[in-house]
């Protein structure tokens, strides 16, 4: 993350109530949300690492983490918005008029078991090598590579289709949908008039009454959709927030799931947030050049938008590169 995004992300967070929470050891709202983000991009990232790195007490850290948790959510949930009929990008390919996006599934490890619906949570066979319980989430990718939709907490062991079911992009298709869309959707999901996987064997799609060598094709131009969209932003989304593969909660109650699922969430719209264009980045420099950042912190010319470091004074490491 450059410094620029971080003080652009620090500007648009500071404010939010959930810092107005005080106590002797808690950090300013700079901090919490440096804290938040060492934890988000490390590759060690439990509570009790963190909190011996930063000489603060684990409750500290805690309650650090849900402050900007929140904010992040409360701030930047327009950064993940579905498109109306004026904004949809299209794919690009003539059999695919009408995509609006293409929709899948992935998963987040969980780094300690659960005691909560603990065999709910338990991995499908071959979701995830090295964990035996994750957390699934369900997005919808614009042809652009950002996320339009975003949907997490589901246990571990649900199917696709049973957690498209339960979601409010299922529950309210005519909100989402015009007569014509739809999106593409990765294999384990069923087929209906706004959601077209792949054929498979002699599956019909609704839409389509192709047959033999069109089906084929129709397959490999769907699967190259597949690797360029929503696989793309799944491994990168976790190539950047790293905690994503070995997340260090402990899901006891629904109050618990629910910390798990917001961060998880807060991610996806941090995702978006650091997929600014050039023009965005130029914008935000010229705030700070006139003087329009946080207290405490000067502009510097010398600065690289592309430094992977906070100002000296933290001296806390934040995100890896952004792909």
């Amino acid at each position: 993350m450059s410094i620029f995004k971080f003080l652009h992300l620090v500007r648009l967070l500071r404010k939010h109530p959930a810092f107005s929470i005080t106590s002797p050891e808690l950090p300013d709202a700079v901090l919490q949300v440096g804290i938040t983000l060492y934890q988000f991009g490390g590759e060690t990232s439990s509570m009790r690492t963190v909190a011996r790195l930063f000489d603060l007490s684990e409750k500290t850290v805690m309650q650090a983490t849900k402050n900007t948790v929140t904010a992040i959510i409360d701030c930047l949930g327009a950064k993940i918005t579905w498109p109306d009929a004026e904004d949809a990008e299209d794919f690009g390919d003539p059999q695919f008029e009408g995509a609006v996006g293409f929709m899948g599934t992935s998963s987040v490890g969980l780094d300690i078991e659960p005691e909560y619906l603990q065999e709910d949570f338990r991995c499908r066979a071959g979701d995830m090598s090295d964990k035996k319980f994750c957390i699934r989430v369900m997005a919808v990718v614009s042809p652009a590579r950002e996320f339009v939709y975003f949907y997490s907490g589901s246990p571990g062991s649900t199917p696709d289709s049973a957690m498209l079911r339960s979601s409010p992009l299922f529950k309210d298709q005519d909100t989402h949908f015009g007569d014509d869309e739809y999106v593409l959707a990765s294999r384990g999901f069923m087929s209906s008039t706004h959601f077209m996987p792949p054929f498979v064997g002699d599956q019909l799609a609704p839409r389509l009454t192709r047959t033999g060598e069109a089906q084929r094709l129709f397959n490999k131009a769907h699967e190259h959709l597949r690797q360029t969209t929503i696989k793309y932003v799944f491994t990168s989304w976790k190539h950047i927030f790293p905690s994503l593969h070995h997340l260090p909660v402990q899901i006891r109650n629904a109050k618990s799931l629910l910390f798990a699922k917001d961060w998880i969430q807060a991610t996806a719209y941090l995702y978006n947030f650091l997929q600014m264009t050039p023009s965005e980045i130029d914008k935000v420099r010229l705030i700070y050049a006139n003087g329009e950042y946080h207290p405490g912190y000067e502009y510097d010319e010398d600065y690289d938008e592309d430094s992977n470091l906070l100002p000296l004074d933290t001296g806390v490491t934040l995100l890896p590169q952004e792909m």
